[in-house]
C-alpha cells in the first residue's frame, strides 16, 4: 500500500510510494508505446518490493522516472531476474528457479519459459567476465 518514506539519506529523493513484502517470486509487466515489458524474479524470501517516482531533476519538478527497488536484509542473497520485451503484446510469463549452488562456488539458475526449460550456470566470483553460461545437459 501507500507509504511515505524517510526524510532524511537517500530515501529522500523517492516520491509516490507503494510497498509491499513477499516470500514468492515477483512479476512485473510495463509499456512505453507499443513495446510490452516484463521483468521476472525469483522469489528467495522477507523480499520488500518498493514502487515509487525518481525525480527528474533536483527541483523534484515534472517528469519523474517510474522505479522499482527489491531490498532484501541477509547476511547474503541473490537476485535472479529476467527482463524481456515484445512489441504488440506483453512476453508470456516464467518461472526462474535457483536450483543447486556448486561445491566450486558456481550456481545453477533454471528459466521456464511456455513449458521450455534452460538452465545456466554463474560463477559469481567471475563476474564480468562471460561468468553467466547455458549448462551442457
Amino acid at each position: 500500500g501507500p507509504h511515505a518514506f524517510p526524510s532524511q539519506g537517500p530515501w529522500r529523493w523517492l516520491r509516490g510510494g507503494k510497498w509491499a513484502a513477499t516470500d514468492g517470486s515477483i512479476e512485473v509487466v510495463w509499456t512505453a508505446g507499443d513495446v510490452h515489458f516484463r521483468a521476472d524474479i525469483a522469489g528467495a524470501g522477507a523480499t520488500d518490493v518498493i514502487l515509487c517516482d525518481f525525480p527528474g531533476n533536483d527541483r523534484f519538478k515534472p517528469p519523474s522516472f517510474p522505479m522499482l527497488i527489491l531490498r532484501r536484509k541477509a547476511a547474503s542473497t541473490l537476485f535472479a531476474a529476467l527482463y524481456r520485451a515484445r512489441c504488440g503484446r506483453p512476453p508470456s510469463g516464467a518461472e526462474i528457479r535457483v536450483t543447486s549452488f556448486t561445491p566450486d562456488g558456481g550456481t545453477v539458475v533454471e528459466v521456464e519459459i511456455e513449458g521450455k526449460v534452460r538452465r545456466h550456470r554463474f560463477d559469481f566470483g567471475r563476474i564480468g567476465e562471460g561468468a553467466g553460461r547455458p549448462v551442457r545437459n
